[in-house]
């Protein structure tokens, strides 16, 4: 590999560290802008004062890195700089008039949630100030006008916005920064009789054209389909809709590896339009007109493809990905797929910095890099003979191939790996690939030639049945999934570092390379297993931050006691506490679950803990009895005189559910007494050593 052929790759590498480390570290916007100024006028002067540019080509590549590096770090910036305007008003102690575009229905289980871009809003009847800010809003679940609402209805509503709370729970998931990410700072719930319709279908022509075209090609599957299991598959791999899914068919995909089909991306974008390229490619013309009416054909069509699954951000992306590659293919022959990738890279990442926090952006082209690298060289360790084998090693080796720069991310994210990816893709690709034309022919004919659907649909209801029972027999087989895996940021930095020092011996065959390859891989293996045997020997407790009840986690001896209120469900204990009991690394047999049904007061490695909520029971209690810690829930007694009369606590928390009147009752009534208190919904989730 001749590394001056690729120079977007260096640059993009550059644009994306500097914007990394403008948010990773924090850095202010003035930092941010001097860099790039300094960086800009060592880059004139070098250029009009330097010496000959064939003397010094290294020092202009580096200041030209450089200066790449603070133009990302500046786009950062900006980004950021904007959030402050996307911001409407302040939080409001009354609520105030909003006025906007539904935009979204999100997908939730006990709320009715849209994401809502305003137009405009009103703090008083008498001043309405033009803005223009995505909002996070919720309904009542049996709220019968808002179940009406779609995307494109103007309405307008009257609620208390607050921002959206970071999470405080070790390793949980920050649903707040994932929002800020899409530009999403505030949200609002709106009370039955709040709100009420202006208007319908008041997007700008492409997107309401790209809505009804959706809306119109969900009927058509809701008419042929009649397994809900099946149905929400199809939605979600040619429509992009995920709301029909239910959490088994999604786990199941996930666990098999195959939940990249199940989300419109450049894989759908590319099995679409390949069909087309090579159906053009059999026209041996070589004259500009042909190649210039070929590159808008498929333009055309790749827009088609977006426009028919809802023009989508992933789908907007891989389009303009794909759109590149035709135009970088067919107007510069010698461009390469590699600066094609850096350039769509580059100018999304100039649109948005924050895609490059989106795990679907890290993915979509950490996939491509690593097939576009590795498929060729697995490729050649077994060149079969016959049509079938080859097809099957074709699909083995992308697979394979796809998985040797994803995996890190994938542990590092989901803390699992799928042991049978390579199965489910020798499955899964083929099925997909012919069930997107076939569903988006029967889409179109529908209009057309509805009498041909009856045939399509049969074989479309065969092959998602066949698809989804393979999926989940997979699923079904033992070790299908290596889960309860745990990497740290510094060890995800290191295993790239590995891959690409393998990379390197494999172009030049460099054996400090191989060397440094195997000892970072080691220097991996020793860092997972330290902290493992760390994490075996820390005693610590945990009392999470979340609503509806109490979750207490005692660490000791590589086993930890679980406390928690019969209200809280198991989906909600996954989501606040199991990425924190996997880096504990703690298994579910060595968990001990304890229910705040009856009991009230428990022992954690010698420490007494007293919950203190709605059903708890002074009367058996004696006065002055002695805790470590006292935490205290929603709860009947409010008095902390009183309490302190019966417990003698050297520690109190206080918990999310705790009302404001409440706490401020004991941050009032702390300053004269020899307890420590904690306020949970304050400083966040409760951690202490139980040494």
């Amino acid at each position: 590999m001749n590394w001056s052929e690729y120079p977007y790759i260096r640059i993009a590498l550059s644009f994306t560290i500097g914007i990394f480390v403008y948010e990773y570290f924090s850095l202010g916007v003035w930092f941010s802008w001097i860099l790039l100024g300094i960086t800009s006028l060592c880059y004139i002067c070098d250029e009009v004062f330097g010496w000959n540019a064939l003397k010094r080509p290294h020092l202009t590549g580096a200041l030209f890195i450089a200066l790449f590096f603070a133009f990302g770090s500046g786009m950062m910036a900006f980004r950021k700089h904007l959030d402050n305007y996307r911001v409407i008003s302040s939080e409001q102690k009354q609520p105030i008039l909003l006025v906007g575009i539904v935009q979204e229905n999100l997908k939730s289980e006990t709320k009715l949630r849209y994401l809502f871009r305003t137009e405009s809003y009103s703090i008083n009847k008498d001043e309405v100030v033009p803005h223009v800010s995505d909002v996070i809003i919720q309904f009542d679940k049996e709220d019968s006008l808002a179940t009406t609402y779609l995307p494109g209805d103007l309405i307008a509503l009257n609620a208390k916005l607050s921002y959206v709370s970071t999470s405080t729970n070790p390793e949980s998931f920050d649903y707040a920064y994932f929002l800020r990410s899409k530009g999403i700072l505030q949200q609002a719930y709106v009370k039955v009789g709040h709100h009420h319709l202006i208007s319908v279908d008041n997007f700008n022509i492409f997107r309401s054209f790209a809505e009804r075209t959706k809306l119109s090609s969900s009927e058509t599957l809701h008419k042929y389909i009649v397994d809900q299991d099946v149905l929400g598959i199809a939605e979600a791999l040619l429509l992009g809709k995920k709301s029909l899914l239910t959490s088994d068919v999604y786990q199941d995909f996930a666990n098999t590896g195959a939940i990249h089909v199940l989300s419109v991306s450049g894989l759908h974008v590319a099995i679409f339009i390949s069909l087309f390229i090579w159906l053009f490619d059999k026209i041996k013309l070589k004259n500009n007109y042909y190649i210039f009416f070929k590159v808008i054909s498929l333009l055309l069509i790749v827009a088609f493809y977006v426009v028919l699954t809802g023009m989508s951000p992933s789908v907007l992306r891989a389009g303009f990905m794909v759109c590149l590659y035709i135009i970088g293919k067919n107007f510069y022959k010698n461009a390469n797929t590699y600066n094609i990738l850096s350039i769509s890279a580059i100018v999304i990442l100039c649109y948005d910095p924050y895609y490059l926090f989106q795990i679907s952006f890290q993915f979509s082209y950490l996939s491509l890099l690593s097939i576009l690298y590795f498929q060729p060289k697995i490729k050649k360790w077994w060149l079969p003979e016959s049509k079938v084998p080859q097809f099957v090693w074709n699909l083995v080796n992308v697979s394979l191939a796809a998985q040797i720069l994803v995996f890190p991310l994938t542990i590092f994210y989901f803390h699992k790996f799928p042991m049978y990816f390579m199965i489910s893709g020798i499955i899964a690709v083929p099925i997909v690939s012919v069930l997107i034309y076939l569903g988006t022919f029967m889409l179109v004919f529908e209009h057309f030639f509805s009498l041909i659907n009856k045939i399509l649909a049969l074989a479309l209801n065969v092959l998602l049945e066949f698809l989804q029972k393979s999926i989940s027999f997979l699923a079904d087989l033992p070790y299908s999934i290596w889960d309860s895996l745990w990497i740290e940021p510094l060890t995800l930095v290191m295993c790239y570092l590995s891959i690409f020092a393998m990379m390197i011996w494999l172009e030049w065959r460099r054996l400090r390379a191989l060397i440094c390859c195997l000892s970072i891989f080691y220097l991996v293996i020793v860092s997972i297993n330290f902290k493992n045997i760390n994490e075996q020997n820390t005693e610590v407790m945990y009392i999470y931050d979340v609503y509806h009840g109490v979750i207490i986690d005692g660490f000791t001896n590589n086993s930890v006691k679980t406390i928690r209120s019969s209200t809280i469900l198991d989906k909600t204990i996954n989501f606040v506490a199991l990425n924190n009991r996997i880096k504990h690394n703690i298994s579910t047999k060595f968990q001990e679950n304890h229910s705040l049904d009856s009991v009230k007061i428990f022992n954690i490695n010698n420490k007494i803990i007293y919950i203190l909520d709605s059903d708890s029971d002074f009367k058996r209690l004696k006065s002055n009895t002695e805790v470590d810690y006292l935490v205290i829930s929603k709860s009947k007694k409010t008095d902390p005189a009183y309490i302190l009369s019966k417990i003698k606590p050297q520690n109190v928390i206080l918990d999310k559910n705790v009302p404001p009147w409440i706490i401020e009752k004991w941050e009032t009534y702390s300053g004269n007494q020899m307890f420590s208190l904690h306020n949970i919904k304050k400083e966040g989730a409760y951690c202490t050593s139980l040494d």
